[in-house]
This record gives structure tokens, sequence and C-alpha cells, in this order.
């Protein structure tokens, strides 16, 4: 979905940059959705993976600062993220207006959490193969390997709810 905003990010620095926008603003979704699933067990998994996204963004910007040696504070990081996209290339606003709708079924929201994951997982495999630097291959494949955790998680909990 809307993958055409991927072309040109091939620095370090521009991967980081996306993924760290992409995180921030998955989380929003997920706290945002996780006050309309209408069940408590959800909304605390969504919330609890909205924590994640936060903490990896956190990771993103350490490894940031330590590839760029700059002394950002996290408020001027976050004017240079790539604002607005999630893990399929669309803003909010536009995933929430083409595929969301205005009702939030269950079914609905494991499958978009489940798809959103995958994404990201898939993203960063591919950056950590093709990346030389040895810090941000890691720190990719990590995220990575987090992301096929939440798929799991989010895969556990669809088959208990439906």
């Amino acid at each position: 979905m809307s993958l055409e905003r991927l072309k040109g990010i091939e620095t370090p620095q521009d991967i980081i940059l996306f993924a760290c926008g992409m995180e921030k603003n998955l989380g929003g979704f997920y706290t945002e959705v996780s006050g309309k699933t209408g069940d408590a067990e959800t909304a605390q998994l969504l919330k609890k993976l909205a924590g994640i996204e936060e903490k990896h963004k956190d990771q993103l910007l350490d490894l940031y600062r330590s590839i760029t040696e700059a002394d950002d504070e996290g408020e001027a990081f976050e004017t240079r993220v790539a604002s607005g996209v999630l893990e399929g290339g669309l803003t909010t606003g536009e995933f929430m207006e083409r595929v969301m709708g205005q009702e939030y079924s269950m079914d609905d929201v494991f499958s978009i959490a489940m798809m959103f994951e995958a994404q990201a997982m898939d993203l960063y495999m591919r950056y950590s193969e093709e990346i030389k630097e040895p810090d941000v291959k890691k720190l990719l494949h990590g995220l990575a390997q987090q992301e096929k955790e939440h798929l799991a998680a989010l895969g556990e909990l669809m088959n208990k709810k439906t």
C-alpha cells in the first residue's frame, strides 16, 4: 500500500527517520483503536503494543544519535521524523478513511494490526539485509524479531477471541 513513499530511503539516517515515523504513528493507531474495540483484553494488548512501538522509536532515536553524533533532544529529532506514515506507507488519516471506516469489528482490528506488524517485520528484515553498518543492521534485525513476536501475540489473542 503506497510503498512508493519508501523510494529514495537509502542511508541509515533516512531509514531510521522513516522507521521512527512508522513506529510513532502505529503506536498512535493502536492507542486510538484500543478505545474503540469494546473488549478489555484486546484493548489492553493494543495499549501494550502502543507502548512497545514507543520503545522502538526510542531505540531508533538512540541509534540515530550514535551514528550521527547528534545531541538532539527528542523534540528536535521529532521534527525530522517522517510523520504521518504507517507501515503500509499511508498516512494515519488516509488509512483510517480508506480502510477502517467508521466501525471497528474485532476481526478488523486483529487483521489490520497483524497486517501492520507483518509489513513492519518485512521492512525491517529487508533493510537489515541491505544495510552495511553493523549497529543499524543489528537493531533493524532485532526490531524485525520483535514485530514477529507481536504477530504471534495478536494471533493467539485473535484465535481466543474470534
